[in-house]
């Protein structure tokens, strides 16, 4: 077990939750992949924060943790950002502290209720951060 597979069921949800939100055509960023900006220039990224701490325990046991954001990018249309943060907060309503998310029997559990951290304008567009804890075990 490893970063990888928290990864990746981390990145499996991603789609799950655009799948289940207000908007499941958005397409998402994922990391290390090659993306065409769409040209509406709406879409998911997807950021991974590992933040492992070592020797916690006397055998080989390992707990993996850190920070899940996603980020919404917006083109500025001078409409409000009213949707976009409909659109941000209905990816993020599918990550619950209260189930578990898995890739066969590996389970990544989400340990803090997702939250929208602002609003940051960047020239042409505005990006619409949600942040989230992660934590997983290994025995």
């Amino acid at each position: 077990m490893s970063d990888e597979l928290v990864l990746k069921t981390l990145q499996t949800a991603t789609l799950a939750a655009v799948a289940a939100s207000a908007l499941p055509t958005l397409p998402v960023k994922m990391l290390g992949r090659n993306f065409d900006i769409p040209d509406d220039q709406k879409y998911l990224e997807v950021v991974f924060i590992p933040n492992n701490q070592s020797d916690r325990y006397w055998g080989e046991e390992q707990l993996y943790q850190g920070t899940f954001r996603l980020v919404l990018h917006w083109k500025n249309d001078d409409k409000g950002v009213y949707e976009p943060m409909n659109v941000a907060q209905s990816v993020a309503s599918y990550f619950t502290k209260t189930n578990a998310l898995r890739t066969g029997g590996f389970g990544v559990n989400i340990t803090q209720v997702p939250k929208l951290t602002g609003v940051i304008e960047a020239g042409h567009e505005s990006l619409f951060p949600v942040s989230m804890s992660y934590r997983s075990f290994n025995p």
